[in-house]
């Protein structure tokens, strides 16, 4: 649909070749988090073969709830995992693992051969491992949906969570797992095969972040971030002569650096537009661009929501959809007010 050669993008660029496109930076995380070497696969396989044993068998699941509940578990039940759903992946992996003493038990009980999984330590160990890091990579997800995300606060949130990759690493090649609470906690008759295994993984993840998300110049937007800062001009050099101009004129504005500090960096350079149009303009090009799809993810989950198998009959959702997705809060008191309610009932 989307395509350089005959989707969307490219019907657009007939109209305007200077058109930016930016691929969704949670589907580029999804497919980095996806990046799994054989020993990692497997476990979540175990996981997913686990969960289908169960869930898919509706006296299975109804014996099993009943045995966590009498072995007085925090839950019931395990979460689906779907590819469609990136999060879905690290909270089943969770799941299965704090579940693990009432799997095993059960899973014996039933003389299913998912009981040697639970039973072996380095499965185990490998499945909290799982558990952590994908814990922290739904955490980038979460951390890279809002209204107000835009391409340079993801940015910023991506080359962060890079760095800590290395770190890790460095970490896990001392023998510490102490990023990784549940694989620290864990027990394995191998952990120097388990540090191995978790050091491939975070250089593979370094690997696939550096292809999905190739490093740019973290200093490059600075004067979008913050034309008053020492380093705002020195990275100006791609602007043209124009632009320079009102930028380094905007930076002896002494009452455009009062309202910078008490504004939202957009409402900023929108104010900023009236007196320097033309560096305005490119600056909000720069922070107009949807690092995310996220408002249109937001679309979809409201219309589930709001044309339920309750409102199957509903047929026009316009207007619901208006207010479930508008930043301005509806007056209900006000659109009350207006209307006489049914005094038969």
């Amino acid at each position: 649909m989307t395509g350089n050669t005959k989707g969307f993008v490219s019907r657009v660029k007939e109209k305007n070749p200077n058109v930016t496109v930016t691929h969704c930076f949670l589907h580029r995380e999804a497919l980095v988090a996806k990046t799994l070497p054989k020993e990692l696969s497997n476990v979540l396989d175990g996981a997913v073969r686990i969960f289908n044993f169960i869930k898919t068998r509706p006296l299975k699941s109804g014996l099993f709830a009943i045995l966590c509940e009498e072995m007085g578990a925090d839950h019931k039940t395990l979460l689906l995992h779907t590819e469609v759903r990136w999060l879905s992946r690290g909270k089943l992996l969770s799941r299965v693992y704090e579940l693990r003493e009432q799997l095993k038990t059960f899973l014996t009980a039933e003389k299913s051969e998912y009981a040697l999984l639970l039973a072996d330590e380095e499965w185990c160990a490998r499945l909290a491992y799982m558990a952590d890091i994908f814990a922290h990579l739904n955490e980038l997800n979460t951390r890279m949906q809002g209204r107000n995300e835009n391409v340079l606060t993801s940015t910023d949130k991506l080359h962060g969570f890079r760095s800590k990759l290395a770190l890790w690493r460095q970490h896990v090649e001392k023998g510490s797992l102490e990023m990784f609470p549940l694989a620290q906690t864990g027990h394995s008759d191998n952990f120097a095969a388990l540090c191995e295994v978790i050091c491939k993984h975070l250089s593979t993840l370094e690997e696939k972040f550096s292809f999905y998300f190739p490093l740019t110049s973290p200093e490059a937007f600075d004067w979008v971030r913050d034309p008053f800062s020492s380093s705002a001009m020195d990275n100006a050099n791609g602007l043209s002569l124009q632009q320079q101009e009102q930028l380094t004129e905007m930076r002896q504005d002494r009452g455009l650096k009062i309202t910078f500090s008490d504004l939202p960096l957009d409402s900023f350079w929108l104010t900023a537009a009236k007196e320097y149009p033309v560096i305005a303009d490119s600056a909000i090009s720069v922070l107009l661009s949807f690092s995310t799809t996220y408002l249109c993810e937001l679309s979809f989950s409201s219309l589930t929501y709001i044309k339920n198998k309750n409102r199957e009959r509903l047929r026009a959702v316009d207007q619901e959809l208006r207010v479930s997705l508008s930043s301005i809060p509806a007056r209900i008191s006000s659109l009350c007010s207006s209307k006489q309610a049914q005094v038969s009932h």
